[in-house]
């Protein structure tokens, strides 16, 4: 499936993603996860659910911030789901293109930069800060990660409460 969340292009393996859900499970503390998706609107829900992800076995992060009263806790989700990049924020992919951060093995082929003016968001689903579509390497650890190609993308967003 063809992703479109301008500026970025992703061919979804929504069938990866199940199969990688099925397995692995990244989340730290069910009860965040829980607060997370009960959240959700119907569209915001269907979007995820539509890439095969499993909001249960993301990770999130919960910071609450009790001397604050106007920001009481904030959510620091990554979700992984399976595909491949097809189009990107020219600066990000400039980035990624930095052998001094990213190594040798992200070898960026067929991707299309796309010039941007702010800072790259998906912000369709009013959801949080928007979402960011990153290289995994950029959070998750592992050799699976350390190509450009892996087969994998990772999500991120900030929700503030």
């Amino acid at each position: 499936m063809i992703l479109e969340c301008l500026p970025w292009k992703i061919d979804v393996d929504i069938i990866g993603t199940k199969k990688l859900y099925k397995t692995n499970d990244y989340s730290l503390n069910k009860n965040w996860n829980e607060d997370f998706i009960s959240k959700l609107n119907v569209a915001q829900h269907d979007f995820f659910d539509k890439l095969g992800i499993d909001l249960m076995k993301i990770e999130i992060e919960k910071h609450d911030f009790e001397d604050d009263a106007e920001l009481s806790y904030m959510l620091v989700i990554n979700i992984l789901f399976c595909g491949k990049f097809l189009a990107m924020p020219t600066e990000q992919l400039e980035l990624y293109k930095d052998k001094e951060i990213y190594g040798t093995n992200i070898e960026i082929n067929d991707v299309e930069g796309i010039p941007t003016d702010d800072l790259a968001i998906y912000d369709e689903l009013d959801l949080g800060t928007g979402i960011r579509f990153k290289h995994p390497i950029s959070h998750f650890e592992g050799s699976q990660f350390e190509k450009w190609d892996c087969g994998f993308i990772n999500a991120a967003l900030i929700i503030r409460g």
